[in-house]
């Protein structure tokens, strides 16, 4: 059974929501050596709400803590919990029931199926999970319509423009109405405006649909930091919990002398 981590609120008792993702003491594996952590001793509590920000210098581990976080890999060590359950003590049919609450856009290309359309790659999850009514459907259109994807469904990733591809991977991540979603260095293909536009949707959300909570890494978190209300730094193979975009920099930045 998933363990009850509600905390009753002594003024109402009513019970306050278990936390959205906990990590204690993981350790995140590098993606060519499970055995071989490349962030040690995660301790983080994300609730319902939060917008953290994750940053680090490009390959650090950023995009594997997201990984472990949704729940797609295994930590090396430690517990991990989505929304109050010990993944460690579930099916996989109960882990994939908790994953529907999570939708994951991976940097770059979004790591889409190369043999799949468009349209295929986005409406997997509903297959998937045996979503795909009707209702679900006309979402997806909607979707595709809105990030500017119709014309796009019967061409493969290959044969559309390349800053589209992330759009693509973000319509397949919303397709389900995840409650949060994580962005894995989101603007990365390049191109001038692509930042602003990913700020943009992060706040005004996508026809009727918002993710309540957000969890970002980003080798450039200035950007985002009107949006964040928590922040994250990798630093080595450590990872550290701080205050502010300031505080995130000031690890950041080389080490200075003179």
């Amino acid at each position: 059974m998933p363990l009850d981590l509600s905390i009753s609120d002594p003024a109402t008792s009513a019970p306050r929501p278990a936390p959205v993702l906990e990590m204690a003491g993981v350790d995140v594996p590098s993606p060519g050596d499970t055995e071989q952590p490349i962030v040690r001793q995660v301790e983080w509590r994300v609730e319902e709400g939060d917008f953290w920000v994750v940053t680090a210098p490009p390959g650090s581990g950023k995009s594997s803590v997201l990984g472990v976080a949704a729940g797609l890999v295994r930590p090396t060590q430690g517990v991990h919990r989505l929304f109050g359950s010990d993944l460690a003590g579930l099916s996989e049919r109960e882990q994939a029931e908790l994953r529907l609450r999570v939708g994951v856009v991976f940097a770059g290309d979004g790591r889409l199926f190369s043999r799949m359309t468009v349209a295929q790659n986005i409406a997997l999850p509903l297959e998937y999970h045996g979503r795909d009514d009707d209702k679900a459907v006309h979402w997806m259109d909607t979707l595709m319509e809105a990030l500017d994807l119709t014309r796009f469904g019967a061409k493969y990733p290959r044969e559309v423009p390349r800053w589209s591809r992330p759009r693509i991977a973000l319509a397949r991540a919303a397709v389900l109405r995840p409650s949060v979603l994580m962005l894995d260095d989101p603007g990365s293909t390049g191109a001038l405006d692509d930042e602003s536009w990913w700020i943009d949707k992060a706040q005004k959300g996508i026809g009727d649909w918002k993710a309540v909570t957000w969890i970002l890494a980003t080798s450039h978190p200035r950007p985002w930091a009107p949006l964040a209300t928590r922040f994250a730094v990798v630093e080595g193979s450590k990872w550290r919990l701080v205050a502010s975009l300031a505080d995130a920099e000031a690890v950041l930045r080389p080490a200075t002398t003179g």
